[in-house]
């Protein structure tokens, strides 16, 4: 048992999407009707939507440094939105984390048809199935995709250790409360504090994601696309994983596998790594075991 492996698995909302579930943040905007919305933020980012691809936590940056543009631009307000179009209040973020919530919540109590044929379900057996291993999942998503699945896995197969397994959620749960916002770096001023990911009380985790990563013989990324508002969480391990050290043999090389969903996702993921590395992807896959799998089926 002194020899088992740290594997790492690091799960986003493309394992959801895998699983057939619409946990998008395309998904979440495009279920309003937008006659009906009453909320300025919410109708600024579905206008958004409409022209370009969303990744709403970046978006929330976005209009906090430059204001609700295209509101402002359409010039089509409802009756009892400020005169003030550019701005947006707390109160807008609190209600559009809470939709998102109660968005997510009918979406994981739905039924999974057919999931066993799953890509991200053959790989969450493969692991808990593993006997010469230690597996932390590390999830960014906020729903219990995982532990549904682990409760079926567990029940169908006999014998699997549930002693080496731990399933931690970075940014909460639904059953809890949801950490929504945007990273500490992030260029705001400080009326807009309150989108901080570190600024919400419920964020009060002391997990160390870096020691993770270090000390993880295999590492796994599935549907995780290293996005700029958790960028924080990887910028130091994978400049590390770019240093030369003569002392590495062959063998011991870290074992990073990166699960693409067809080739929109691998350039989406090159783009992120390019960056982390410092543009030194060369030396990313040269100095680690670097793996690309297309997670399509």
């Amino acid at each position: 048992m002194a020899n088992l492996k740290n594997v790492l698995l690091i799960v986003g909302n493309g394992f959801d999407l895998n699983m057939g579930l619409k946990t998008s943040y395309k998904d979440f905007l495009t279920s309003f009707n937008i006659n009906d919305i009453q909320n300025k933020l919410v109708y600024e980012l579905l206008l958004r939507h409409k022209t370009n691809w969303v990744d709403i936590e970046q978006e929330l940056e976005n209009c906090a440094l430059h204001g609700l543009t295209n509101i402002e631009q359409q010039n089509v307000l409802k009756p009892n939105y400020n005169s003030e179009l550019s701005k947006f209040e707390k109160d807008d973020y609190i209600q559009l984390k809470i939709s998102l919530k109660s968005y997510l919540k009918k979406q994981e109590e739905k039924e999974i048809p057919n999931f066993t044929t799953k890509n991200s379900y053959n790989l969450l057996s493969k692991l808990l199935r593993r006997k010469d291993i230690k597996l932390t999942i590390l999830n960014f998503n906020y729903t219990n995709t995982i532990k549904r699945l682990k409760r079926y896995i567990y029940e169908y197969y006999h014998g699997i250790d549930i002693n080496n397994f731990e399933h931690i959620y970075v940014h909460g749960n639904l059953n809890d409360d949801i950490v929504f916002g945007i990273a500490d770096n992030a260029k705001i001023t400080k009326q807009h504090n309150y989108l901080l990911k570190s600024y919400d009380i419920e964020n009060n985790t002391t997990l160390n994601i870096s020691k993770l990563l270090n000390n993880s013989d295999e590492i796994l990324f599935y549907g995780y696309s290293l996005g700029e508002t958790d960028t924080t969480y990887f910028d130091d391990f994978f400049k590390e994983c770019c240093v030369y050290d003569d002392k590495i043999e062959e063998e011991m090389k870290k074992k990073i596998t990166f699960y693409c969903y067809k080739e929109q996702g691998f350039d989406e993921l090159f783009d992120r790594l390019f960056t982390l590395t410092e543009h030194k992807m060369s030396k990313l896959k040269h100095l680690n075991d670097c793996n690309f799998i297309n997670s399509f089926e």
